[in-house]
């Protein structure tokens, strides 16, 4: 969510208050809006899906309801929000629990891709990809090996790590050739050199964290150098993942680190399919309380809260198969701000949808509808919220276009 400070004219009954807070979008009512995790959003009756970032441990009984009109407040220095975990209907809230002293702004961005601002609940795509790179688009890309993975920044712009030609490529513009920033298309150990990468991570000055699998090292490469650094040797590294204080995590066979430090924080006891174990090839995201949700080999998706000594099972976990409670060979997954789960569900060509607490999942893009074959080994979301697949069977990113009539506001 994209946070800014303001100065907020706040209009209460007779006079007008001048407050000094920061907004949010309050399309999803109490979705984290500052690096205080009690605080959230809570939606302004007086704005569409303007909002405050609001302290929210405040009892239920010291909150009043607004006036008839539902949009002001007879006591001084309070604003009439939304706030449907006390009531249903509007309520005053205290302006001194929406400081930003006591709610300070977030820097978040998601650890894997793009932006889920847009996405709720009901949010559906359209069913036929738009092919913007690759077979049958004017810039066509290698043949992608399983291990191939992409992101896609805020800006939509692509990047692409080619595992066969041990590189990292940037498309800014999708209708023009695309540009190294790691690598340098020949296999090697030297430092502007890659073997193998498999998984990138990029910060928001633009460094990228690469998995370089085989030479057992993650690189670090500052935007536009020609070469990069090893933060960590003597590691097979299947992922990466940032936080939103940009701490890098790695996911290894068994585990999961998190640098600096090199601290244990998933797994960590052998190879497995136990609650306090990770398959070998995890593939992880960090959401935005920090917790570490990792997609492996047990067909299951498993959530790691900040010290927990095993995780929590949020989708899949019965046996691989097709039906809506399974998943089969899952390879990529994303976490919303309302904790919903989304995951390439690679072998049942498709990207299913498992909301927070549900033992089912559904499918959000079903690729046996549009094509004879698909397989969907990587997906990012970018702006908006449009859906972007990378195809290994046909060679191709395409995008599926987000239909935001279908998310309901409020």
């Amino acid at each position: 969510m994209r946070i800014v400070s303001v100065l907020f004219w706040v209009i209460l009954s007779n006079y007008a208050d001048r407050v000094f807070t920061q907004t949010c979008n309050a399309t999803y009512p109490y979705s984290r809006c500052s690096s205080n995790l009690d605080c959230g959003c809570l939606p302004l009756t007086r704005s569409g899906n303007g909002g405050v970032c609001a302290y929210l441990n405040v009892p239920c009984t010291d909150l009043i309801p607004c006036e008839n009109d539902n949009r002001t407040c007879t006591e001084a220095r309070q604003v009439c929000v939304k706030h449907s975990r006390c009531q249903n209907i509007p309520l005053c809230y205290p302006l001194d629990m929406i400081h930003p002293n006591l709610c300070p702004p977030t820097t978040f961005r998601p650890s894997s891709s793009g932006s889920n601002n847009d996405l709720c609940e009901t949010t559906t795509w359209q069913q036929q990809g738009i092919t913007i790179l690759g077979t049958n688009s004017t810039q066509p890309i290698w043949n992608p090996y399983d291990d191939d993975e992409f992101f896609v920044d805020v800006d939509e712009t692509i990047y692409i790590v080619d595992y066969r030609n041990d590189q990292v490529i940037k498309w800014k513009n999708w209708n023009s050739p695309g540009e190294i920033v790691a690598g340098n298309g020949s296999y090697g150990s030297a430092n502007n050199q890659l073997d193998s990468p498999n998984s990138i991570a990029i910060k928001k000055d633009g460094t990228i964290f690469v998995c370089d699998a085989g030479n057992y090292r993650v690189q670090r490469w500052y935007k536009n150098a020609q070469q990069g650094q090893t933060i960590i040797d003597n590691i097979y590294c299947t992922s990466l993942a940032l936080d939103q204080e940009e701490s890098l995590y790695i996911g290894s066979p068994g585990l999961i680190i998190k640098w600096p430090g090199n601290q244990i924080v998933a797994g960590g006891n052998d190879v497995g399919t136990k609650l306090n174990q990770l398959g070998y090839l995890p593939r992880i995201f960090i959401d935005q309380n920090q917790s570490i949700f990792v997609a492996d080999e047990g067909n299951r998706v498993v959530k790691w809260t900040i010290g927990a000594r095993e995780g929590i099972v949020v989708a899949g976990n019965n046996k691989a198969g097709n039906d809506s409670s399974q998943l089969n060979g899952p390879r990529s997954v994303f976490v919303d701000q309302m904790e919903n789960v989304y995951i390439a569900d690679t072998k049942n060509q498709r990207v299913v949808r498992w909301l927070k607490g549900l033992s089912s999942g559904t499918v959000i893009v079903d690729l046996k509808i549009t094509d004879q074959y698909f397989d969907p080994i990587s997906f990012s979301f970018g702006r908006n919220g449009n859906l972007f697949v990378l195809d290994k069977y046909i060679a191709r990113v395409q995008m599926f276009t987000i239909d935001k009539n279908t998310c309901a506001r409020g």
